[in-house]
């Protein structure tokens, strides 16, 4: 019996091994084409795209490096013992995906500056803190200068806390800036926005939106776009959106059918906001749906479409909040 397969293997062991290499080589070839067309997406940039920035947070938006008037993002803060608290968190990935990790180290520092509502700020501010360390007199609070390593996903957090009589009378203007030399690993944007606050019991909704509007440029010109779905209230929200696009590889395909996915929102410790990234599917699809004489980036709004349903409970307390 060993003699007969000894003859087999001489006779026909070489075509054996050259069918099988050439299946291993088959099925390698496409898994790096596979990876390759995916990597090829997450790295593309049109020079002022946010597609390409692995430098995030759950609450400030990537911004040029030159802008100094920011966007407001409004925040439901929880609240202890009459004290307003929520958590910024800055992170050297892509957010809400640590595998999406910056291949360049970043060291950025973060300042935090308090706005009055009214022309003023109120008297009293010293019981406002970050990390538990107070506001300077003039209403400033800054980090010392903070690294995260290259390849090693990493989230800072920072606490705010101040009393709830404040949280009306002031909004808090956050930078995360990158110096000089992490400026190129950040695609030359730095983090920011207006953080002003909202009653949770006035609130139950959640929407999304595109944030990568940039002045002079059209949606025409991009591959891709980051989007972001925030709001309060606990609930599930369904995306649906144009057949033209395709949503990122990276996000649960298992919630994904055709065109719209659907997933739980809200509750205790559950984020406030999520980003993912769209990508065109059909450009010339993509490109039939812009009509002369309309702002584009309203435009492209509308391809994405964000339902939320609260639930039972969340809407009981809604109904209880306006009666």
């Amino acid at each position: 019996m060993k003699e007969q397969l000894w003859k087999w293997i001489k006779r026909y062991g070489v075509t054996v091994w050259l069918t099988v290499a050439a299946i291993a080589l088959l099925v390698s070839v496409s898994y790096a084409a596979y990876i390759n067309l995916d990597i090829a997406k997450w790295v593309v940039s049109t020079g002022s795209g946010a597609n390409s920035v692995r430098f995030s947070s759950n609450y400030l938006y990537a911004v040029n490096s030159d802008e100094t008037s920011y966007s407001t993002r409004k925040i439901t803060p929880k609240t202890e013992n009459d004290t307003a608290k929520f958590t910024v968190e800055v992170c050297n990935y892509i957010y809400g995906n640590p595998t999406a990790v910056n291949g360049k180290d970043i060291t950025y520092t973060l300042t935090a500056r308090l706005v009055p509502v009214g022309e003023t700020l109120p008297d009293g501010i010293t019981g406002i803190t970050v990390n538990e360390t107070q506001f300077d007199a003039s209403g400033t609070w800054t980090s010392e200068n903070k690294k995260m390593n290259a390849k090693t996903a990493t989230t800072d957090r920072y606490q705010f806390s101040m009393p709830e009589s404040m949280k009306n009378l002031v909004s808090i203007e956050i930078v995360a800036e990158p110096d000089e030399a992490s400026y190129s690993a950040t695609n030359q944007k730095k983090l920011a926005a207006n953080i002003v606050f909202k009653d949770a019991s006035l609130t139950n909704n959640w929407d999304g939106k595109f944030i990568d509007e940039s002045e002079g440029r059209q949606p025409t010109e991009y591959d891709g776009f980051n989007y972001e779905i925030s709001g309060s209230g606990k609930g599930t929200v369904t995306i649906t959106w144009n057949e033209a696009l395709e949503i990122s590889h990276w996000f649960d395909q298992g919630m994904v059918n055709d065109n719209s996915c659907t997933f739980e929102v809200g509750g205790e410790n559950a984020p406030t906001a999520y980003m993912t990234q769209f990508y065109i599917k059909d450009r010339e699809a993509f490109e039939t749906v812009f009509q002369d004489g309309e702002d584009p980036w309203k435009q492209l709004d509308n391809l994405v479409v964000v339902h939320f349903t609260p639930s039972n409970s969340s809407a009981e307390e809604s109904t209880e909040a306006a009666g």
